[in-house]
């Protein structure tokens, strides 16, 4: 069984998958958001909060915004790890 990690407000994704989580600042990463969104390529799971992080996956182009800082999923994948995973 895969690891999987809380994207918050219910929302999961492989942890394997994952090639970078960033946080949401910045114009480029803004303008990048919007590149993506007009090609379809964006899956929101804030449910209507502010985004706070970006979550990119190897061998797709979607990219997930979360409201969970990157920060705090980054100790969520460090927490996993040395756990030895779910």
């Amino acid at each position: 069984m895969s690891d999987t990690l809380s994207t918050g407000y219910g929302g999961f994704c492989i942890t394997e998958e994952i090639i970078s989580v960033l946080p949401y600042k910045g114009s480029a990463l803004q303008k990048l958001r919007q590149r993506l969104e007009e090609h379809g390529l964006v899956i929101n799971a804030c449910y209507g909060k502010q985004v706070a992080s970006l979550i990119f996956f190897r061998g797709s182009q979607l990219v997930l915004l979360s409201s969970v800082s990157a920060e705090a999923l980054r100790r969520r994948i460090t927490k996993q790890s040395e756990q030895g995973g779910n």
